[in-house]
């Protein structure tokens, strides 16, 4: 003999009235939606944190970039300043090469003049 199926109920509502029964599922379903609500929170939250992650490590590359540009600007800067420094010297040296040698010729002109 076969047995009529039975509707599962757990042994809690078994024992309940008809309206009591459709509260409990109601806020048995209730509390499910609710877990459903802060799964998807949860995972937007999770969702969010990696954005923001994400950003943050963009930020770090960008002024890591940054600070090593700036970092070539001032050793260009330097070897720049070093370069005219020696510029100025070479020229200090000629413009004395060109007065000594103006000095020389002008003593020549004046004992061949003489």
């Amino acid at each position: 003999m076969s047995t009529p199926k039975q509707s599962q109920r757990s042994p809690m509502t078994e024992s309940m009235s008809p309206p009591a029964q459709i509260m409990s599922f109601s806020t048995h379903q209730s509390k499910e939606g609710s877990q459903q609500s802060q799964g998807q929170d949860s995972s937007k939250l999770d969702e969010l944190l990696a954005i923001q992650k994400k950003q943050q490590e963009n930020v770090d590359v960008v002024l890591r970039r940054m600070l090593e540009l700036e970092l070539h600007m001032n050793q260009n800067h330097l070897a720049m300043q070093e370069n005219l420094k020696n510029q100025g010297k070479m020229l200090n040296s000629h413009t004395d090469q060109i007065q000594r040698l103006s000095a020389e010729v002008h003593k020549k002109s004046c004992c061949v003049i003489s």
